[in-house]
């Protein structure tokens, strides 16, 4: 009884926070209760027993590197409370393709519920329709679907931007900033590079020079960043990145031309390397977001349009659960580096 209650309970603050008209476009924004609810119960709903009745979850990760590791790591917990509930992960590899094939199979092999970190934010929209008017609820991590669908759990990405800005801003007093954004796929749902830019030109002394889309990887931010400081000349106070493996990559350029230390570098995630590099002094700091707990939050939502037949396909808009944004840095780090 407790396990079903809480997912109530957080169904029901996904709910209460949303808030959107009904003749809203079809994108990922937040959902009134009322409107979700309405719209979801025009026709009978039939869920399942999570006690006894078998159940299929998948989790479908753009690609499996760190940050999906704790998401999955999430989901995993919360399902465990039932030994009757399967989780399968698949991996995309990074690969909008992949991951349709991948809806495709979940749907035409009978899951219940997908949770999915998307390789690309318009490509699955088709496929993500079609799931939840199959029946399968569909719920996103982090990243945004230009769809509506079930529910997702994520951080504010222009906020995300916003706060790291704010961060660099009372370090210091003034310089010249880039960032290594989302994926040009992605860019109009993972906004944080657009957060950091509008707050840093709003900053007196500081000077927003440009940004360079990334694509997760380590390896492309070090050339991005490599690149950076050939063409300005290594003049770089402030950089953002909108995940930690892209820091960490525009951290190893600085360090090979010498400025560790005179760059402040900025990542998402809060991933334990990131912190190292932030114990370290190569890196200014990380926005934490507990990818555990998100995975752990979003499995719940899951679980709760399972147990109550949810009808995704019904809703007007996706309800969406926002995560807290901490700046990890130098002076609290020591607080989350277990």
């Amino acid at each position: 009884m407790k396990k079903i209650l809480s997912v109530i309970l957080c169904i029901a603050l996904l709910l209460s926070f949303a808030a959107c008209a009904r003749d809203v476009a079809a994108t990922t924004t937040t959902a009134s209760a009322a409107d979700s609810a309405s719209a979801s119960t025009e026709a009978t709903a039939v869920g399942k027993d999570l006690s006894t009745e078998p159940i299929k979850v998948a989790f479908l990760a753009a690609q499996m590197d760190a940050n999906p590791a704790y998401w999955e790591e999430g989901i995993k917990k919360a399902c465990s409370m039932y030994s009757n509930i399967e989780v399968t992960t698949f991996d995309a590899g990074g690969s909008a393709e992949t991951q349709n094939q991948q809806i495709t199979e979940c749907v035409n092999q009978g899951y219940d519920a997908i949770i999915i970190n998307a390789a690309d934010s318009t490509a699955i929209a088709s496929a993500v329709t079609d799931a939840e008017a199959a029946g399968v609820n569909v719920f996103a991590i982090n990243i945004g679907i230009e769809c509506v669908y079930s529910g997702i759990v994520a951080a504010d990405s222009y906020n995300a931007g916003v706060v790291c800005a704010q961060d660099a801003i009372s370090r210091s007093s003034g310089g010249k900033c880039v960032a290594i954004g989302a994926p040009v796929a992605m860019a109009s749902t993972v906004r944080g590079a657009v957060g950091f830019e509008d707050t840093i030109k709003a900053a007196a002394g500081f000077e927003f020079l440009e940004e360079q889309p990334g694509d997760w990887s380590t390896e492309t931010a070090n050339t991005i960043m490599r690149d950076f400081l050939t063409k300005y000349n290594n003049d770089i106070q402030v950089v953002f990145c909108h995940n930690d493996l892209m820091a960490i990559g525009a951290a190893q350029a600085i360090d090979a031309a010498g400025l560790t230390g005179k760059v402040l570098v900025y990542g998402c995630d809060g991933l334990p390397e990131a912190i190292a590099y932030i114990k370290e002094g190569k890196m200014a700091g990380s926005v934490f977001q507990d990818s555990v707990q998100q995975g752990y939050t979003a499995a719940e939502l899951a679980l709760y349009a399972i147990a109550t037949g949810l009808d995704g396909s019904k809703l007007v808009a996706t309800p969406s659960i926002a995560s807290t944004l901490i700046v990890i840095n130098a002076e609290n780090v020591a607080k989350y580096e277990n």
